[in-house]
């Protein structure tokens, strides 16, 4: 009897162990099993926002919603064509007031934050899948769609920028590589300004072109949680950084570009500016010109004491909370972050993939072009996902044109920034 006792006493632990443990991995497991089972036979109609080119959205209709649909027969995806910039933004924000949204958008990066903080998307963390999608994506990328303690949306496409060098001019004063630290560039645009050129072509004083230069020599601007610019945005280290540009731009390394003279492509492709940094879409753009082309070396930032930085650009795949078909949108969303849809991308137009599955394929791997942009994507400074990151965007803007002009020193523009910067924080 004792020992009958004992069996079903073990049996009972036994199965309430089993009970705990459906509530761990193997439960989670199983339930993604059924949903994925059950999201193949889901039907309806979608809508897209997509700020796409003509020729992207081609392949996006021509190529990625066909796959798309092998896997999911019973879904259909209307892709409507919109414009870019602030007409594109009033029209979001437009509908999340009126509750004429689609069901999801592409929408910048920087952007994403903004229509969050008007309660017009949807968190998508608690979605099915979503934990291997944030494995599986470049955290540069994946860290652009988070705010305030969720996540809004998914990566579509990213970018970056690259050092882009003139080879010709750099052999000129003794160089056959691109310089490796900040010391080195600065030494090379010395030597370059005794022959009449502009080793340092900045593309102007906004945030997007200036950052990189500052966040490498080890400015900061604000602290980890993006509560408080005071401190960081005017420490010591961003006041150094902030003096070492305005040092280059007085001692004439850094192009006219800087102040709206001359054009960095311009400059560049004239043989008037040594270097410039800038996205894939130079490359696409210049491509066709063999004497441009084969007379370039591209390479990541050149170190300093803050590393080699870049910013992130690129877009999310976002889904309204008045979506009808949220469950269809969401699974399309992370169908267009995936391998498959990635590789598409990339072998079709040569976009960098947010998957790093894809990245380590040989369409990204033996693109020598694409390759520098996939590891400066290793290294890269998302901008702050703030809903007021424009005006933010702004206030840094102006400290560094002032200090820059000569109206103002460093270290007065940037505390004058930092307590901007901190009242723009507290606006949620």
């Amino acid at each position: 009897m004792k020992g009958k006792k004992l069996l079903g006493l073990l049996l009972t632990v036994f199965l309430v162990s089993s009970l705990f443990a459906g509530c761990g991995k193997a439960k989670n497991t199983a339930a993604d099993n059924s949903n994925t089972q059950d999201e193949t036979k889901l039907t309806g109609d979608i809508e897209m926002w997509s700020t796409f080119s003509d020729n992207e959205n081609k392949v996006l209709k021509d190529k990625i919603i066909p796959a798309f649909n092998v896997k999911y027969p019973g879904i259909k995806v209307k892709v409507t064509a919109m414009p870019s910039g602030d007409d594109y933004k009033k029209q979001i924000l437009t509908a999340g007031m009126t509750g004429t949204t689609p069901d999801l958008a592409r929408v910048d990066i920087s952007d994403v934050a903004q229509y969050a903080s008007q309660g017009y998307l949807l968190s998508v963390e608690d979605l099915n899948g979503f934990n291997d999608i944030k494995t599986n994506t470049y955290e540069g990328p994946m860290s652009a769609s988070y705010y305030n303690g969720h996540y809004y949306g998914i990566p579509l496409d990213t970018n970056t920028k690259i050092a882009i060098y003139n080879k010709k001019l750099l052999s000129s004063v003794g160089y056959t590589e691109a310089p490796k630290t900040m010391e080195e560039f600065e030494n090379l645009a010395v030597k370059l300004k005794a022959k009449g050129i502009k080793g340092i072509g900045i593309g102007g004083v906004g945030t997007w072109n200036t950052l990189p230069y500052y966040l490498s020599l080890g400015g900061k601007i604000t602290n980890n949680d993006a509560t408080k610019a005071t401190g960081f945005l005017n420490s010591a280290e961003s006041v150094k950084a902030l003096e070492k540009i305005v040092e280059w731009n007085n001692n004439g390394l850094i192009a006219n570009s800087l102040l709206g003279g001359e054009g960095t492509w311009e400059g560049f492709n004239d043989e008037h500016y040594a270097m410039i940094d800038d996205g894939p879409w130079w490359y696409s753009s210049n491509k066709d010109q063999k004497e441009v082309k084969d007379n370039v070396i591209f390479s990541a930032m050149p170190k300093g004491v803050g590393g080699s930085i870049n910013l992130v650009g690129g877009e999310d795949t976002m889904i309204f909370k008045d979506s009808k078909s949220p469950k269809q949108a969401w699974i399309f969303a992370k169908f267009l972050a995936s391998d498959e849809a990635q590789t598409i991308f990339a072998s079709e137009l040569g976009m960098m993939p947010v998957c790093k599955a894809t990245g380590e394929k040989d369409v990204v791997k033996n693109n020598a072009v694409t390759k520098v942009y996939m590891e400066q994507l290793n290294s890269t400074w998302a901008r702050l996902p703030h809903p007021k990151w424009s005006d933010i965007s702004q206030v840094i803007q102006d400290a560094f044109e002032t200090s820059i002009r000569k109206a103002s020193t460093p270290q007065k523009a940037l505390d004058d920034a930092a307590s901007k910067v901190d009242l723009l924080l507290l606006e949620k």
